[in-house]
């Protein structure tokens, strides 16, 4: 019995991934200004990446929000992202802990809670490839006190301002 639950707690601690670091020749960190479109894609694109890559894009839209739209997305579709997938990160977490995930042909229109988003891309080494092409943008907070929060999660009262 012991054995076997000792398999399992092993088993499981095998199964957990992490975001390995990008190559420095993929990781990529931007500042868009108010009124600008940035565009950003796979590598190798209009071709497909390659497998086995590992990429991340940070945002920085100072005083804004950061709108992400991909709507030219072709990654492999798998049960669960398996192969590969992006990543999107609203709070512009670095390390994508919490991150929405897609993967297939499915498009992507969001905005970041604060003034940062992080975009990953990671492919298996078996992966046949995939590819896509994104635009960033700036927008006006929804919500104008939301950008003094101290923390993409937290707003801050008048009471605490004082």
């Amino acid at each position: 019995m012991i054995f076997l639950a000792t398999l399992l707690i092993m088993v499981k601690i095998v199964s957990v991934e992490v975001m390995v670091f990008p190559a420095s020749n993929c990781d990529f960190s931007v500042s868009v200004l108010p009124h600008q479109v940035y565009g950003f894609n796979n590598p190798h694109f209009p071709g497909t990446y390659t497998a086995g890559v590992t990429c991340r894009w940070i945002f920085d839209c100072p005083e804004y929000t950061c709108r992400v739209q991909c709507r030219d997305v072709g990654l492999p579709k798998t049960q669960g992202c398996f192969m590969d997938r992006l990543l999107v990160s609203i709070t512009g977490n670095l390390f994508f802990e919490g991150a929405e995930v897609f993967c297939g042909r499915t498009s992507i229109n969001t905005t970041s809670v604060g003034t940062r988003i992080t975009i990953g891309l990671m492919s298996r080494a078996m992966s046949p490839g995939g590819r896509f092409r994104c635009t960033v943008r700036t927008e006006p907070f929804q919500h104008p006190w939301a950008k003094f929060a101290h923390s993409p999660n937290e707003i801050i009262s008048d009471e605490k301002r004082r």
